[in-house]
């Protein structure tokens, strides 16, 4: 599976994790300021641990599709207050990086971790809407 195979040549290089949370927070202004004070190599372990969760979720496992409607409800009104569209900052900052990190990676790589990545940000923006709906006391 190309993503994983680019993943993994990714992690290879140290500042992987570093560099995309750094073109993360770049990507949007509201992201910086709940970026205070966080303990940024407990980020970083977040963040390889959600990327995993997405690559798992592309592969149809459904414990990876729960975990990711639990981080989509706490990125949306009832935790950090993120709107749905950060998925697609998030997948700009991570394809930023893999181009920068991935020796291998063409433009069918890019595709694939699109296609990958794609779905599992889908059903975090989706329990992001469930979440809104549920503050409000409406149905999606």
């Amino acid at each position: 599976m190309e993503p994983v195979d680019s993943y993994f040549r990714c992690i290879r290089v140290q500042e992987f994790f570093p560099d995309f949370y750094r073109r993360l927070l770049e990507s949007d202004a509201v992201i910086p300021p709940l970026s205070v004070g966080v303990d940024r190599e407990r980020q970083y372990s977040l963040l390889r641990s959600g990327i995993v969760m997405l690559l798992l979720h592309a592969g149809g496992n459904a414990a990876a599709a729960s975990a990711l409607e639990r981080i989509g409800r706490r990125h949306g009104p009832r935790g950090l207050g993120l709107d749905p569209g950060v998925h697609q900052r998030w997948m700009g900052a991570l394809l930023d990086t893999v181009r920068a990190c991935d020796p291998h990676c063409t433009a069918d790589v890019e595709v694939a971790w699109r296609d990958a990545v794609g779905g599992g940000l889908a059903v975090m923006a989706g329990a992001s809407v469930v979440s809104a709906a549920e503050s409000s006391g409406r149905t999606p």
